[in-house]
């Protein structure tokens, strides 16, 4: 009858095993089973990390994840900086380069606690790709509580609007604007409001 001997090594070379006690057995599964869940919840906690701060939207809708660029505006903070189109301040001396950028500004104390320079900074960047003959005459943005106020041009036409801000709203904006000017012969219309939905109001005085 074989018999076990318990804490003997093995041979250098030996291709036989020597077998492990019944109880050494089932803490090395207990060990690796435990090792197994802490990598898993460690995995879930570093997804749901990411997930949180890639869809992460501040109640104007910015979007968080949003890859920075070139600067999109400048600040008064209180000197003024550039910032790129997530509101961050870039290394760029306005005083050293040539910035014909728009100022950006955040109206109320809300405004700010709710990631209003983010929301400023993003619409006006989409601006420049997709409507860039209307970021070409922003002078200034501002934003409120709940609306933003472009100021367009030397004229200072404010167009009006609900962020965010649309491709389409901003074509419509074109639109009324080029025809009220038309319209009017000499002048520009006092204010472009596309806070409703479907309309494009103008108003001349």
């Amino acid at each position: 009858m074989s018999r076990t001997v318990w804490g003997v090594r093995r041979r250098k070379g030996a291709r036989s095993r020597v077998p492990r006690a019944p109880h050494a057995r089932t803490r090395s599964r207990k060990r690796r089973r435990g090792a197994l869940v802490l990598a898993a919840g460690l995995l879930a906690v570093l997804l749901l990390a990411t997930v949180m701060l890639v869809v992460f939207r501040s109640p104007f809708g910015t979007d968080r994840g949003v890859t920075e660029t070139g600067p999109v505006g400048l600040v008064a903070s209180p000197l003024v900086v550039a910032v790129d189109r997530r509101g961050n301040v870039l290394p760029v001396d306005p005083a050293n380069a040539v910035l014909d950028l728009p100022v950006l500004r955040v109206l109320t104390p809300r405004a700010q606690a709710m990631w209003g320079l983010r929301v400023l900074a993003r619409d006006v960047g989409q601006m420049a790709d997709v409507v860039p003959e209307v970021f070409a005459v922003v002078s200034e943005a501002g934003i409120d509580d709940d609306e933003v106020t472009l100021l367009l041009g030397d004229s200072e036409v404010r167009l009006r609007y609900q962020p965010p801000i649309s491709e389409t709203r901003l074509r419509d904006a074109i639109v009324a604007l080029n025809d009220a000017v038309e319209r009017m012969g000499n002048g520009s219309p006092r204010e472009i409001d596309l806070r409703f939905a479907d309309q494009v109001v103008v108003r001349t005085r």
